[in-house]
């Protein structure tokens, strides 16, 4: 046996003939009050908590620093206004238990490492089930997919740079957090919920993250000198793609219900003045430029058919909208004998967007027209091209289709080609010499107003 403490738990002994036997009596009996029914504070702190109390003790976590360095996985103890840890002795300390109190739970030093012991013991049957108590009184219906927004921004925002803390929208000063509904881009797939950063780029909630978490969802607006306690819907249907397809986001009214109450069309070539009507809040004008004209024939070959229109779609908020604002209907393309188809007319909605008109068909064996550009919308595309004359040239080639359709069928022999319409291609002539392809149709506006 060693002279000089013990083996387990290195408890010092007594000499013979010691001086002040007491004071290494005491150190034994501290050692004991801290390893027996070992009870530890925490096992997790790199370094001493900053008012200990005499007698806590703790298990110091690895890396320790302070007073504590050097002392990792040993028990720690404030005594007598100072840190003192504790060694095993034979066998390196495993099989030490200390309950660690902040957990609740028991840990096992495994000469290494402390981990949970697993000696809590199972889970204790359940108990009987209670009498089901009284039904308590129906509370208030809810709204069905109603999210709360604390302002609308109606107004294209530059969602890198607008939408911080501290900006204003609607005479309301935002504060990070804040949910914004988003309804007014120019970029109509940039509409959503948004929250509100310290500063930099604003991303949107993360409960609207994807297309289909819009779709039919009301919002409730609280605040805004303009529109506050308003209710406003997404129109837009399932089955879109976030930041590339168009979210609509409108105001509810109880008799539009999210839908433009106000519809206008434009069909006759020309200019003519569109008047925005009181109370509009934004419209969305799509265009279609006017068709192309069908290709005569030439040398006994029939002609090809012209090209559609392009087509623009756009929404604009009223405060971007003149007092009136000039809509311009583009003319179908030409056609005549033995020549090629003209092009058709552009139309046009202010400076707003532009749809132009498809290319008219050759004559004869040449290519059938392309279908117009467009630009200036949130979405713009091309019209159809016209087709190729058939049954090896004698009969005329179809005129590209519209939005509409309107893609007129190409003659046959003697037969000219027919007319198109809205915004369709004319058809192209039949083969017989002199016989002429069919005229573009002409463009279109529809207009749909929103309050």
């Amino acid at each position: 046996m060693p002279t000089g403490e013990s083996a387990r738990l290195r408890m010092p002994y007594l000499s013979a003939a010691q001086a002040q036997k007491h004071v290494t009596h005491n150190e034994a009996l501290t050692l004991l009050d801290t390893l027996v029914q070992l009870a530890v504070l925490d096992k997790d702190l790199t370094e001493p908590p900053a008012d200990p109390e005499e007698g806590d003790c703790y298990i110091v976590a690895a890396s320790a620093t302070g007073d504590w360095i050097g002392w990792d996985k040993r028990v720690a103890r404030f005594i007598d206004g100072t840190w003192r840890s504790y060694l095993p002795g034979t066998g390196g300390g495993a099989g030490w238990l200390a309950w660690v109190m902040d957990e609740d739970a028991m840990y096992r030093f495994d000469g290494t490492n402390w981990a949970l012991a697993g000696i809590e013991g199972p889970a204790g049957p359940a108990g009987a089930t209670g009498a089901q108590g009284p039904t308590g009184a129906v509370g208030p219906a809810g709204a069905t997919s109603l999210t709360i927004c604390r302002l609308v921004a109606t107004s294209d925002l530059d969602l890198t740079s607008e939408l911080e803390d501290g900006d204003t929208i609607d005479s309301v000063t935002l504060v990070e957090g804040d949910r914004v509904l988003v309804a007014g881009q120019t970029d109509d797939s940039e509409n959503g919920v948004y929250l509100v950063p310290a500063s930099g780029a604003a991303s949107r909630d993360p409960d609207f993250a994807a297309f289909d978490d819009h779709a039919g969802v009301y919002f409730s607006v609280m605040e805004g000198s303009a529109n506050a306690d308003t209710l406003w819907r997404c129109t837009s249907n399932r089955g879109g793609t976030i930041d590339a397809s168009d979210l609509t986001i409108a105001e509810f009214t109880s008799g539009g219900g999210g839908m433009p109450p106000s519809i206008q069309y434009f069909t006759s070539p020309g200019a003519h003045i569109y008047t925005p009507s009181p109370g509009v809040k934004a419209i969305r004008v799509t265009i279609q430029g006017a068709g192309g004209g069908g290709g005569g024939s030439s040398s006994g070959n029939a002609g090809q058919g012209g090209g559609s229109g392009g087509i623009c779609r756009k929404r604009i908020l009223a405060a971007s909208l003149g007092a009136t604002e000039t809509v311009t209907i583009g003319t179908g393309g030409t056609a005549a004998a033995s020549t090629a188809g003209g092009t058709g007319g552009a139309t046009s909605f202010g400076s707003h967007g532009t749809a132009n008109g498809g290319v008219g068909g050759l004559a004869g064996t040449g290519l059938p027209g392309a279908g117009g550009t467009a630009t200036g919308g949130n979405f713009n595309s091309s019209g159809n091209p016209g087709f190729r004359s058939g049954q090896s040239g004698l009969i005329g080639g179809n005129g590209g289709p519209g939005m509409f359709g309107g893609g007129a069928a190409g003659g046959g022999g003697s037969v000219s080609g027919f007319n198109g319409t809205n915004g369709g291609g004319g058809g192209g002539g039949g083969s017989v010499a002199g016989t002429s392809g069919g005229t573009g149709g002409n463009g279109w506006a529809e207009i749909e107003e929103y309050f």
